[in-house]
C-alpha cells in the first residue's frame, strides 16, 4: 500500500505508512496536512484519513521494521519485547544483541541510502502491521470493542516512559485474540530463521505541540496484549488497558426465535465493522487429537468410503464479527518449501471429522458470530519429510487475514495470490448484512431409551417470515450421521446426495421443512408377518412411544409459530423410508401423501392410512423387492391409493427416475387438499363412537384414482390406457392418476 503526501496540488511519494510516521515524529508532517493512499483519489488530511483505525494492538513487527525505527531514533532499545514462541521476556536491545545472525541481512541506515531499501521494504512490511493495528495506537485512535485485536506473542507496549501495568496471559495467533483450545502441542521449530519479532512500541500519541517531560521507565513483567489510550499534553500518561480475559465467551442463551426471525429479511443497511474476520490460532497436528477431529484418509469398504489413517494437517481457529455464510468466505492455506518457494495451495479448507463419524465437513454452513470455528488443512504428503512453511488467509473479497506456520515465520518474503488483499489497510467501508440461521432448533424427549430425545427442525419456505404466508408443511425423515450433519444439510441453499431438490420444491410451493433423523427400532429384512409374535409387538410398543413422542413435538411447533398442522407431505429414503412409513401408518391424520424409496422392510397396513396418498418406489434387485410388491398388495385391499414403480436393474440406491415420480406425485397430492378435507369429514359421519370394521374393498378417496387415465402393471414394466386395463392381470394393476406421473413411470423400463 503506497501513500502520498499532497502539498500544493503536487503529490510526494509514495510512503510507507512506517515512513509517515517517522516524518510526523520528526516534524517534516503535521497531522493537518493531506495525503492520498494507493489508487483512492480522496484526499483527506492525515488525521481524518482513517487509515489507522484497525486496531491499538501493538506488535507483532518483523526485524526489518525494528531496524528502521530504531535507526531513525523512534524505538528504544531499553522496551520489553520477546520472540514470536518464546516464553520469556526481555529487552529489545539484548534481543538484538544475542542474534546478530538476524540483523546481518539488513544494513543499518549508514551503509546503503536510505530510500533505496525503505520504500520497498516497509511497503511489504505493511501486511503484519495490519495484522497488529499498530499506528492507531500511535495516532491515539479512540476504538470500538470491535476493532481492537490481539496478535501473536506480543511484548508489553509502554507510551513513552510511563508505567506499565502487569497481567498475563495467552499467547494469541497473529491478527487474533487469545482463546482457550485445545492443548495439542505445537512440534518445535528451529530456531535460526524468526523472521517476525515481536516487539512492544514505546511510540506516544502525539499532537503538534511538544510532549511534556515523561518519568523515568519501570521494568515490570509485560502483558501480551495491551491497547494504548489517548495521551494529550496536558494530561498524564494512563496505563495500557489490559486484555480482555483469554477464556472462551460461551454464547448467552436466546429466547425461542419467532418465525419471522428464522429466515434472513432484507434490512435497510448492513453494519460497518473493522476486522469483520480473524484468525485466532495455528497449529500443526502430526497425529490424531484428542477430540479425535482432524483430516482422515478413506478407503472403501463394500462400495462405502470410511475413514481410514490420520493425516498431518494444519488445523486454524477463526471467528467473524457478525454471522456469515460460509460459501461467501476465502479460506485458502498455501504451503512453501524451504526456499519459499509456493508448492501447493488448498483452496478450500480440507473436509474433517471423527474416524467414528461418516460424514466429514470442511466448513460450517454459516460461521456464527464471535464463535471460533476450527478449519483444517492437509499438510501435503510431499513436504511432509521436509522444511515447509505454510500461510492461511481468511475472508473475503473485501478483507482478508493471514496467519503463518511455524509461528517464527513471517510472510514477508512469500508470495501468494491474496498478499495484496491481506497488506491493504485501507478502511473499506463495506456494509455486511448478519446471516440469519434459517434453521429452529427443536428437542423432544420421548421417554425411550432406544431413542431418548427427537430433535425437530423447521425451516420455513425462502424468502418467508410470515407463517400465514405458509401454504403447507414437508416432513423429512433423513438418515444422518449426527444432529449436526443433519442440521448442516438444511442450512444449504439445496441438500446433497439423493436429497437432491427436496428443499428447492418446498420453497416453489412454499411449504415448511419439518426435519428429523432417523433411527430404526426394527428388522430390516423382515416385513411384520415374518417376525415372531413377541419380537413385533416389542418393535411396536418401541415405536409407539417415539411416534407419540413426535406428534407432541410437532403440535408444539405448528401451535408456536402458526404452521398448518394437516396435510403434511413426508419423505423418507432407506431406513429413513422405514421410520417414515411407520409414523404415517400411526398417524395418518398429519399426512396428505408420502414417497418412501426402497425402505426394504414393511409394517403391517392399517385402514386409518387409507387416508393418504401413497408412492412406493424401490428396485428389483433389491432385497426388499417382493416384499415390497406383498405391502402393496396389502394396501389395496384396504383401498389405498398408491402408485408403485420398481426399477428394473436397480438395486438399493436412488434413482433420478422414482426421484421424479416423487416430485411430481407430490405435486398432484397437493391438488387434493380440499377432497381430503371434505374425505375426513366424511370419514367422521362413519363414526358411531367406535371405528367400524372395514368392508374388504373401499375405493380409494380420489375419484382419480378409481377412474384413472393409465393403468400400470407393476410386474411386467407395462403401461396401458385405461380402456386397456384388462390387459394387465388384476393382481399386478395400479392406477396413475394423471399423464405426468404416468409418463415418468413409463420411462424406466
Amino acid at each position: 500500500m503506497n501513500v502520498y503526501v499532497v502539498q500544493n496540488e503536487n503529490e510526494l511519494g509514495p510512503f510507507s505508512w512506517i515512513e509517515i510516521y517517522v516524518g510526523l515524529k520528526k516534524g517534516e508532517w503535521t497531522y493537518t496536512d493531506t495525503i492520498r493512499i494507493d489508487e483512492s483519489e480522496e484526499v483527506l488530511s492525515i488525521e481524518d484519513s482513517g487509515l489507522w483505525n484497525e486496531g491499538s494492538d501493538v506488535g507483532p513487527f518483523t526485524w526489518e521494521e525494528i531496524l528502521f525505527l530504531r535507526n531513525e531514533g523512534c524505538l528504544p532499545g531499553l522496551v520489553q519485547a520477546k520472540i514470536e514462541g518464546e516464553d520469556d521476556y526481555s529487552t529489545l536491545e539484548s534481543l538484538i544483541a544475542e542474534r546478530p545472525q538476524l540483523t546481518s541481512d539488513f544494513p543499518s541506515q549508514d551503509t546503503r541510502p536510505k530510500r533505496a531499501w525503505l520504500v520497498p521494504a516497509c511497503l511489504a512490511l505493511a501486511a503484519l502491521a495490519i495484522v497488529a493495528g499498530l499506528v492507531g495506537a500511535y495516532f491515539g485512535t479512540k476504538l470500538s470493542p470491535e476493532s481492537k485485536r490481539a496478535v501473536e506473542t506480543v511484548a508489553t507496549p509502554a507510551i513513552e516512559n510511563s508505567p506499565v501495568e502487569s497481567t498475563t496471559g495467552a499467547v494469541p495467533g497473529k491478527g487474533e485474540s487469545t482463546l482457550a483450545h485445545s492443548a495439542e502441542e505445537i512440534l518445535p521449530q528451529p530456531e535460526e530463521n524468526p523472521a517476525v519479532a515481536a516487539v512492544p512500541t514505546p511510540i506516544p500519541v502525539e499532537s503538534p505541540s511538544p510532549p511534556a517531560p515523561q518519568p523515568a521507565p519501570v521494568s515490570v513483567p509485560p502483558t501480551p496484549v495491551q491497547s494504548i489510550a489517548q495521551v494529550s499534553p496536558s494530561e498524564p500518561s494512563p496505563s495500557p488497558k489490559s486484555a480482555p480475559s483469554a477464556e472462551k465467551q460461551e454464547p448467552s442463551p436466546t429466547p425461542a426465535p419467532k418465525l419471522a426471525e428464522a429466515k434472513p429479511t432484507p434490512t435497510p443497511a448492513g453494519k460497518i465493522i473493522a476486522n469483520f474476520f480473524t484468525i485466532r490460532s495455528i497449529k500443526y497436528l502430526k497425529r490424531e487429537p484428542r477430540d479425535g477431529i482432524g483430516v482422515w484418509s478413506f478407503e472403501e469398504i463394500k462400495n462405502k468410503l470410511k475413514p481410514d489413517e490420520f493425516q498431518e494437517c494444519l488445523e486454524v481457529g477463526v471467528s467473524v464479527a457478525e454471522n456469515f455464510r460460509s460459501d461467501q468466505t476465502l479460506a485458502v492455506a498455501h504451503f512453501f518449501d524451504a526456499d519459499d518457494k509456493l508448492v501447493f495451495t488448498h483452496k478450500t479448507p480440507s473436509k474433517a471429522g471423527k474416524k467414528s463419524d461418516r460424514s466429514h465437513f470442511a466448513m460450517p454452513v454459516l460461521f456464527k458470530s464471535q464463535e471460533t470455528e476450527r478449519l483444517f488443512f492437509e499438510v501435503p504428503e510431499s513436504i511432509r519429510d521436509q522444511k515447509w512453511k505454510a500461510v492461511v488467509v481468511f475472508g473475503d473479497k473485501h478483507e482478508a487475514k493471514s496467519i503463518t506456520y511455524p509461528a517464527t515465520t513471517s510472510d514477508f518474503r512469500l508470495v501468494y495470490p491474496e498478499k495484496k488483499l491481506v497488506d491493504d489497510r485501507t478502511a473499506k467501508r463495506i456494509a455486511r448484512k448478519p446471516a440469519m440461521d434459517p434453521l429452529i432448533e427443536y428437542v423432544v424427549k420421548t421417554k425411550n431409551p432406544k431413542q431418548p430425545q427427537i430433535t425437530l427442525f423447521l425451516r420455513p419456505p425462502a424468502g418467508i417470515s410470515d407463517a400465514s404466508e405458509v401454504e403447507g408443511v414437508m416432513a423429512l425423515c433423513v438418515l444422518s450421521p449426527s444432529v449436526e450433519a443433519l442440521k448442516r444439510e438444511l442450512q444449504k441453499e439445496e441438500m446433497s446426495g439423493d436429497y437432491n431438490g427436496l428443499l428447492g420444491f418446498a420453497n416453489k410451493h412454499k411449504l415448511a421443512i419439518v426435519a428429523w433423523g432417523s433411527r430404526g427400532f426394527w428388522d430390516v429384512g423382515r416385513n411384520y408377518d415374518e417376525l415372531a409374535k413377541e419380537r413385533a409387538k416389542e418393535i411396536d410398543k418401541n415405536f409407539d412411544i417415539v411416534a407419540d413422542a413426535w406428534e407432541r413435538g410437532v403440535k408444539e411447533l405448528c401451535e408456536k409459530y402458526g404452521l398448518p398442522d394437516r396435510n403434511f407431505l413426508i419423505w423418507g429414503q432407506s431406513g429413513s423410508a422405514q421410520w417414515a412409513k411407520r409414523l404415517c401408518l400411526r398417524k395418518p391424520d398429519y399426512f396428505l401423501a408420502i414417497h418412501i424409496h426402497v425402505p426394504s422392510s414393511f409394517d403391517r397396513p392399517t385402514p386409518e392410512a387409507r387416508k393418504v396418498l401413497w408412492c412406493v418406489t424401490t428396485g428389483e434387485l433389491e432385497t426388499g423387492y417382493e416384499r415390497s410388491k406383498r405391502f402393496v398388495a396389502d394396501c389395496q385391499k384396504l383401498g389405498y391409493p398408491i402408485v408403485y414403480k420398481a426399477i428394473p436393474g436397480l438395486g438399493h440406491a436412488g434413482h433420478p427416475d422414482t426421484a421424479a415420480l416423487g416430485f411430481k406425485f407430490f405435486e398432484f397430492a397437493l391438488t387434493q387438499r380440499k377432497l381430503r378435507e371434505a374425505f375426513d369429514e366424511q370419514e367422521k359421519s362413519r363414526m358411531t363412537g367406535l371405528i367400524q370394521e372395514q368392508p374388504e374393498q373401499i375405493p380409494p378417496w380420489p375419484d382419480i384414482f378409481q377412474h384413472p387415465a393409465f393403468y400400470a402393471d407393476v410386474v411386467n414394466q407395462e403401461m396401458f390406457p385405461a380402456e386397456q386395463k384388462e390387459m394387465i392381470p388384476e393382481g399386478f394393476r395400479i392406477s396413475l392418476p394423471n399423464e405426468d406421473i404416468a409418463k415418468i413411470w413409463g420411462k424406466s423400463k
